[in-house]
């Protein structure tokens, strides 16, 4: 049962995705999932997160048509 979300907004920040977060999720309990939120990266990010996808569940990804800005990309996970 999921108990925690950890939210992980990104546009263009693969190189610091490739160097944290597989030690993120390695780490993380099964009772956490992890939301990446990509704001239209073009950098790679998409194909990393979704190799990640294959191999562990607790991880969702949304990418955004276009870059919407970092505010409203947040506030579209609220809704």
């Amino acid at each position: 049962m999921i108990k925690l979300s950890v939210l992980v907004p990104t546009y263009k920040r693969i190189d610091r995705l490739r160097k944290t977060f597989p030690k993120l999720i390695e780490e993380a309990s099964d009772e956490i999932e992890f939301i990446v939120i990509d704001n239209a990266s073009n950098d790679g990010t998409e194909s990393f997160i979704k190799n990640l996808i294959v191999k562990d569940i607790r991880i969702r990804y949304y990418k955004n048509p276009t870059n919407i800005n970092d505010l409203i990309n947040l506030k579209r996970l609220c809704k």
